[in-house]
């Protein structure tokens, strides 16, 4: 395949005051409830500033860079119940970033979100540096989205984390491509190879993946459509598992992780989006619970669920054009329990926003432990706290 980019003959031609400089301001604030696990109730605070500037300064060039500060506030000692806010750093492997406080109950960190630099040709692009690579189609859990996926019960998913990586596409017909993607991790055992594809065929979207991702071959799938306006999305990616030796390892030698997620809106206005999820690299039964929170998979952010089938539903009406209603239910199939959580999202203004939500758990509590006194849970959310809270968010 030929590369057809074009670059300009001196960079004093381009355009350097065409800049877009914007961000944000947001505050989650979360009340912790006792539970069976922790008896102790608690309240954090997790504040984020963000800043931004990209630029075309000539049309085969364009350029993105941003800031953030993380700033965490806890009345107890900040510890892995908090730490899914926090940046994964395993997709990373230039250090650009700098602890401005660490405490047992405050943490402060700044960081380059943004370093990206792209060309463009007339059907093709490359992009270089530190930037936001997410692939896959469904919106509750997407399979194919391997790099850096949002979990499911995150709080906010308007921005993803960037990842240090070069990246080269080739488009062709009506919405087909094909590109690689290299992303450098913190070690050479998590650099990831990937090459991906996708084509429209009838209206339908055929999506596929394959190679290396951090020490696992894989390959995956896809099929994005609409039958009778019910959106349809089913991807199916199969690992060979990171090897036990290197801790922390994946639970299995080999591993699925496959979704199907229908969307549909009725004529009254009721959106519903439903998926039907199986996380192979999660455990089969609550006693190896804590093996599957300890794996590879989940230390690097692959899954945030320790079971294996679910059924993720996110229901949500707009009862007022600057209000709207949704809720968030997220069931193992396996042992029964649940979290739901309902929110509230309200526009004060053009630029502010403003979510109240409470997180509730349910499902079989605790059991005695077979070998020691100290309890075990019998099942995923069953024994975990509840929570509520509210975020605000300014842009700019």
């Amino acid at each position: 395949m030929g590369w057809m980019l074009t670059m300009p003959s001196s960079a004093w031609a381009w355009d350097w005051s065409d800049v877009s400089v914007g961000g944000f301001l947001k505050s989650t604030n979360v009340s912790i409830q006792p539970s069976a696990m922790n008896s102790g109730a608690g309240f954090y605070s997790y504040n984020e500033q963000r800043a931004y500037l990209k630029s075309a300064p000539d049309e085969s060039f364009d350029y993105e860079v941003a800031i953030k500060n993380e700033l965490m506030l806890s009345d107890s000692a900040i510890d892995q119940k908090i730490s899914r806010y926090r940046t994964l750093n395993a997709n990373r492997r230039l250090d650009m970033d700098a602890t401005l406080k660490n405490g047992r109950h405050q943490e402060d960190a700044a960081e380059v979100d943004r370093l990206m630099f792209s060309l463009h040709g007339e059907d093709n692009e490359l992009s270089l540096g530190r930037q936001a690579v997410g692939f896959g189609r469904m919106a509750l859990v997407s399979p194919l989205d391997v790099v850096q996926p949002f979990s499911p019960d995150a709080l906010d998913t308007d921005t993803r984390s960037g990842v240090d990586a070069v990246r080269a596409t080739h488009y062709f017909g009506l919405g087909g491509q094909v590109g690689g993607t290299f992303v450098m991790g913190d070690g050479d055992a998590n650099n990831s190879y990937l090459a991906t594809g996708s084509y429209n065929v009838a209206g339908v979207d055929m999506l596929g993946i394959a190679g290396r991702l951090r020490s696992r071959d894989m390959a995956g799938t896809g099929i994005a459509g609409d039958v009778h306006g019910v959106g349809l999305k089913a991807e199916f990616v199969q690992y060979r598992g990171r090897k036990r030796a290197e801790e922390p390892g994946d639970l299995y030698d080999s591993f699925p992780i496959a979704g199907v997620e229908a969307w549909y809106r009725f004529d009254n206005g009721l959106e519903l989006l439903a998926e039907y999820l199986y996380n192979g690299a999660g455990a089969g039964s609550p006693d190896r619970y804590a093996d599957a929170l300890s794996s590879a998979s989940m230390q690097e952010g692959m899954t945030s669920l320790a079971g294996q089938q679910y059924l993720l539903v996110r229901p949500s009406y707009e009862i007022h054009p600057l209000v709207t209603v949704q809720v968030l239910g997220i069931w193992n199939l396996k042992d029964q329990s649940a979290l739901i959580r309902p929110e509230l999202d309200i526009s004060l203004s053009d630029n502010t926003q403003l979510q109240v939500f409470v997180g509730i758990n349910t499902g079989p509590g605790l059991r005695d432990g077979t070998v020691s006194f100290t309890p075990e849970p019998r099942s995923e959310f069953g024994s975990i706290n509840n929570y509520g809270g509210f975020s605000l968010k300014y842009y700019f």
